[in-house]
């Protein structure tokens, strides 16, 4: 039981550490508790220019992808 758990938590700890690249972009001569908006929503814009997305999707390689987490931004 104790091996399930232990699986468990580091699955989901790694799923949250990776959950939003896009976060590095921010400023980081400021604390989080000194960010704002405009901060949090260039950063994001930042991360993702080089992709050209547009409503939610880019094309890598000719492959249309979807921009995760971009519409969920946007809204």
């Amino acid at each position: 039981m104790k091996k399930l758990y232990s699986l468990t938590l580091f699955i989901f700890l790694c799923t949250i550490t990776f959950a939003q690249p896009w976060l590095k972009n921010l400023p980081q001569h400021n604390s989080r508790s000194e960010l704002n908006f405009f901060d949090y929503k260039n950063a994001f814009e930042e991360y993702w220019a080089p992709f050209n997305v547009e409503k939610g999707y880019y094309v890598e390689n000719g492959i249309k992808k979807k921009a995760r987490g971009w519409k969920q931004f946007k809204r």
